[in-house]
């Protein structure tokens, strides 16, 4: 089911905007009278990162998200606090938009059965066998990710990779075809239910209890194209033959690989937010609702992450896919806390950003956090330095981590400098030119060149962070790539927010 659950009659406010309410020369708010925060800049990313009590969240956060709710912008709000639904909440108040924020969660009204989703979506490459693969691949690395298990080499780890992937492809197109439709629970039985040998196959008392060969049966009498009967042919083919002759061991291991996974989401609220049915889904965005991940992590712990993780990775796809032309309204992704939320597919999403009207907003502490979450190796620095070069404005609160700061200091720059030195000696000839100060004297001087930091990294640890003692003002430096400041002639400036009172 898709959007026309909220009604076919959009909100009278909505008909107000126009395409050219969303120009890209639009500001949202102002650095200083000559300089602004455009709709466009907002499209090319935006990372804020600052200690804990440095202002991040009620300086730049702040900003952004009034700017871009005043704006009439869609979006979607990573949540990992509990009073972050009460923030939004006035937020929305303020900017006329307390009725545009859908609360997804336990219990609200809202479903979203990412699976068949992608299959029943419409659209070019919808139903697509890999694509259901591949979002069920990335539900498999959240979860795996939050579990902190890790490949055990890079040629074994691809192995089982590729044969997790082999598992879900063959049991999705099994499924499509018996039952039309995918879920979670679905696919759990039918693995865990597949034949462990060939001699199996023909048992009956397994025949009967196996939900997998139930499925096979009914699959067979919906072979309609010689295409489906091409994929039947091969899933069949696996199962009873490559999957039924592996080793225990092997076999065990796989099956164990993909359910262990998906357990979280085959029980308790996991299933029933994201396998049961769809009410809600990205194209709400388009049509400028705010959709709130209504499960703190805090609160809802590895559960909470990897229902947000998948929910987020799979609206992400779904805004990619928007016709502009149609759609054109401005949607944000919103991530406070953002290292608990990372994903590797964050850095592929970004490049796309721009062409998709997607601006992407995301705040953390320091950089280690974020290739902490990546993985903390080679790949996961690789990864953070790859994202964080797609989010062109970067703007640093308060910090006292060295990396951080030492990181903002280089991508500032260095300048090259003029120094001057000087130097003057008297060498008196005898003890009576000493005491008249008589005798010969030299001097020298001269200059030289160097390069020092416009931006040395001890600044950052000096920056106001609001409260009383600081006049209610925070501090940040702001550095943009590809574009000056016009008051002051370069690509980074002090700026300033004036923190409020809610």
């Amino acid at each position: 089911m898709r959007w026309s659950l909220f009604g076919n009659k959009a909100p009278g406010w909505r008909k107000r905007w126009t395409r050219d309410v969303w120009s890209q020369d639009q500001p949202l708010f102002r650095w200083s009278r000559s300089d602004a925060f455009t709709i466009g800049e907002s499209f090319e990313g935006c990372l804020g990162l600052g200690a804990t009590g440095s202002g991040k969240t009620t300086g730049l956060a702040e900003t952004a998200a009034m700017a871009m709710l005043r704006a009439g912008y869609g979006g979607y709000v990573s949540v990992f606090k509990g009073d972050e639904l009460e923030r939004w909440q006035t937020y929305a108040r303020k900017t006329r938009r307390r009725h545009d924020l859908i609360e997804f969660g336990p219990d609200q009204p809202w479903r979203f059965n990412f699976l068949n989703y992608e299959l029943e979506r419409g659209g070019r490459g919808a139903g697509i066998t890999e694509n259901i693969v591949s979002l069920l691949s990335t539900a498999l690395e959240i979860a795996e990710q939050i579990s902190g298990n890790g490949g055990a080499g890079r040629e074994e780890g691809q192995y089982w990779e590729l044969t997790k992937r082999q598992i879900c492809r063959n049991t999705v197109d099994v499924l499509i075809l018996a039952r039309g439709r995918v879920s979670i629970p679905d696919l759990y039985e039918f693995i865990v239910t597949a034949p462990t040998s060939v001699d199996e196959i023909a048992n009956p008392s397994w025949q009967k209890r196996s939900f997998c060969y139930r499925c096979i049966l009914e699959a067979e009498q919906q072979v309609k194209t010689q295409l489906q009967k091409r994929d039947f042919h091969l899933a069949v083919t696996y199962f009873f033959e490559d999957f039924a002759r592996l080793s225990d061991k092997t076999r065990s291991i796989v099956v164990s690989t993909v359910t262990s996974m998906v357990d979280m989401l085959n029980r308790g609220i996991g299933r029933e937010l994201l396998c049961t049915e769809t009410n809600v889904t990205p194209e709400a965005m388009e049509h400028g609702y705010v959709v709130f991940a209504g499960l703190p992590v805090v609160e809802y712990g590895p559960l909470g992450r990897l229902i947000q993780g998948i929910l987020r990775h799979s609206f992400q796809l779904g805004i990619q896919r928007r016709n502009i032309r149609q759609s054109p309204r401005p949607v944000f992704f919103f991530a406070d806390e953002f290292q608990e939320f990372v994903q590797s597919a964050d850095r592929i999403f970004q490049n796309t950003c721009r062409s998709a009207r997607v601006a992407c907003v995301y705040l953390s502490q320091n950089v280690p956090n974020i290739v902490a979450a990546l993985g903390g190796n080679q790949k996961g620095q690789a990864e953070c330095d790859s994202l964080f070069g797609n989010l062109n404005l970067k703007v640093f609160h308060a910090n006292s981590d060295p990396t951080t700061n030492n990181y903002a200091s280089q991508l500032i720059g260095q300048t090259k400098q003029l120094l001057m030195n000087t130097s003057s000696g008297h060498a008196p000839d005898d003890w009576t030119s000493l005491v008249l100060g008589m005798g010969s004297s030299q001097a020298s001087g001269g200059f030289s060149e160097t390069y020092y930091h416009e931006v040395p990294p001890t600044v950052f640890s000096t920056l106001r962070t609001g409260g009383n003692r600081n006049g209610r003002v925070i501090e940040a430096i702001a550095f943009r790539s590809g574009r000056v400041f016009k008051d002051t002639g370069r690509n980074w400036r002090l700026a300033t927010f004036q923190q409020n009172r809610f």
